[in-house]
């Protein structure tokens, strides 16, 4: 996640993020508000100089690590929880801070978290960066295979079955049930709807170059994903060659919907 405002612990008012030089100092500063940092530790992701760190808090600080987007309530944003532990990677990348994080649970067993922080180390030693501009307003894509709108089932379940889990964050309530797709013009619409939180919308902006598809969220992340079309089935595939991509748009096959 790129935070692009941040709720100050305590406060109700969203203010700019701190600048990368700045950030790692106000993130811990939340010690003062009842956070708790542990094995930080000076690593390198990307080739760029980072800090990993273990958060935990004994009050929630909604919004504290920072919104994905202007206009939005504490608890919309993200922010340390009593509830789980967070093993965080923080990132400068250019003008903005780069935030990366493993989610368990505040009680999971020692042995499982230490299995679920080495698969999460494996990940930050595989990023790469780009230094592609990211795409913030629509690119115009003519028509291909994949304009339309498209579905995908599966249940919490069969996403921790996934063998293509990137971490054991990846399952959560906002990952599974009916993932639905809509592509137009370099604009696409996602929506996800289970029973444990109806109905969540995104938009994000892609670009199309042969089977290769590229998506730009809105809160900075890109993902580079390959593409095929058979009928009335699309198929994605991560190919890390290229880059990441979410295990959710990986699960199965999406049918074609109009």
């Amino acid at each position: 996640m790129v935070p692009v405002t941040v709720f100050k612990p305590g406060t109700t008012t969203e203010v700019p993020v701190p600048d990368p030089a700045s950030y790692l100092g106000y993130l811990m500063g939340q010690s003062a508000k009842g956070a708790h940092f542990a094995d930080v530790t000076k690593i390198t992701v990307g080739g760029q100089p980072s800090t990993e760190l273990t958060a935990t808090t004994n009050q929630s600080l909604n919004g504290s690590l920072g919104c994905q987007k202007r206009g939005l309530a504490p608890p919309d944003c993200y922010g340390l929880q009593p509830d789980v532990s967070l093993r965080m990677a923080v990132i400068p990348r250019g003008s903005r801070t780069l935030l990366v994080w493993l989610r368990t649970d505040i009680n999971m067993a020692e042995a499982t978290r230490i299995r679920n922080v080495k698969a999460f180390d494996a990940i930050l030693t595989s990023i790469k960066f780009s230094d592609r501009a990211v795409a913030t307003t629509p690119v115009a894509v003519g028509k291909t295979a994949l304009d339309g709108t498209w579905q995908a089932k599966f249940t919490k379940k069969e996403l921790a079955a996934s063998p293509l889990l990137m971490a054991p964050d990846e399952v959560n309530d906002d990952n599974w049930g009916t993932l639905t797709l809509s592509f137009k013009r370099g604009s696409v619409t996602s929506m996800i709807t289970n029973p444990a939180i109806g109905t969540q919308k995104g938009t994000s902006t892609y670009t199309v170059a042969g089977d290769v598809l590229t998506l730009y969220q809105d809160n900075g992340e890109t993902f580079v994903l390959r593409w095929t079309v058979n009928g009335d089935l699309l198929t994605l595939k991560r190919d890390e060659a290229l880059g990441v991509g979410p295990t959710p748009l990986l699960v199965k096959p999406f049918i074609r919907q109009h």
